[in-house]
């Protein structure tokens, strides 16, 4: 078979449901959808079941909650494609999806085709920053025909299954969805895969947080990044996160933040006192929930407040992880 589209999920019917919509209508219809579904328990199963519109192929695979890195693999073991495309599960798909990630791979062989993923709807309207460099191409600040593993992105990514299977599969120590495809990305591109931006192959992205849901969901980040450096310790740059500075730079950045927002210039070292615990940021992400609410918003203030919670969070769940692990960094001067 030609074409396995795999889509891990857990607990998200309604998201996927839209996912499995958007592709009804492609303009190549010559696939199957693999859903490996992460033990959800809000009715997937019978949602699946009911849908009417099938214009393909659908493989149902469920597992106890095990991540999905396992569930990805599951689908993979599962898999007669020559190609895979990988989807998150929480967005719309384009039309010609299918047809441009194919075409491309054609084009360009020896490279995975990394779709263009758009924010939309509450996230496009900044609620709250989309940190990876691929929802803005303009911003990536390298040759979009080969870029480093930190790309290789499973929300929209087509990939030879021969590779990945040559390469291992995911890591399934990897239980959280944060590092477990870039850190398969580093391995694929030491065994010779480019990784190649496809502005052409677009899908759309609404995923929309509060404050706190945009906290935990940079803490775990930091948590998939402090595995991810354990198992590859050669990276040591990733788009926003200075690996070897970050605790320096959540200094620097908050004292910055404090100065731009109040007009308070205070040296960075006075706040180590606050990144012991919580307390601050909790004044900020309360901020930071009233400014989105507020109908006159100030984007200078909004972005400020969203990257100071961004780095934050980040960096204590990568010192967390790296303590827990037995690395622990030492205290930034």
């Amino acid at each position: 078979m030609g074409l396995d589209i795999i889509v891990a999920t857990r607990n998200r019917k309604q998201k996927l449901l839209n996912l499995l919509d958007s592709l009804e209508g492609q303009t190549r219809g010559d696939f199957r959808v693999i859903v490996a579904d992460d033990a959800s328990d809000d009715g997937t199963r019978e949602a699946l079941e009911g849908r009417k519109r099938k214009s393909w192929d659908t493989t149902y695979l469920r597992q106890r909650k095990l991540g999905p890195a396992a569930a990805r693999n599951m689908a993979i073991r599962n898999s007669d494609g020559k190609q895979i495309l990988f989807l998150n599960d929480d967005i719309v798909a384009e039309r010609k999806l299918v047809e441009e990630h194919l075409k491309f791979q054609r084009l360009n062989p020896g490279a995975c085709s990394l779709g263009w993923i758009k924010p939309t709807g509450q996230t496009k309207a900044g609620w709250l920053i989309e940190v990876g460099p691929h929802f803005d191409p303009e911003a990536i600040p390298y040759d979009l025909g080969n870029l480093p593993c930190f790309y290789f992105i499973t929300a929209n990514i087509l990939v030879e299954r021969q590779a990945v299977t040559a390469a291992g599969l995911f890591d399934e120590t990897f239980h959280e969805p944060y590092g477990e495809d870039i850190e398969l990305g580093c391995r694929l591109q030491k065994e010779g895969l480019r990784i190649a931006f496809n502005r052409n192959a677009v899908v759309h992205h609404d995923h929309p947080l509060d404050a706190g849901g945009f906290a935990r969901q940079q803490y775990m980040r930091g948590v998939g990044f402090a595995k991810f450096i354990l198992k590859h310790p050669e990276v040591k740059y990733m788009p926003g996160f200075d690996i070897e500075n970050n605790s320096r730079n959540v200094l620097r950045e908050t004292a910055r933040a404090v100065e731009s927002l109040y007009g308070i210039r205070m040296h960075p070292g006075f706040f180590r006192l606050l990144l012991l615990g919580d307390i601050a940021m909790t004044l900020i992400k309360t901020h930071l929930d009233r400014a989105m609410k507020s109908q006159r918003k100030d984007q200078l203030e909004l972005y400020t407040l969203q990257k100071l919670v961004w780095m934050y969070y980040l960096s204590k769940g990568y010192k967390d992880a790296m303590k827990s692990a037995g690395h622990e960094e030492p205290e930034p001067e």
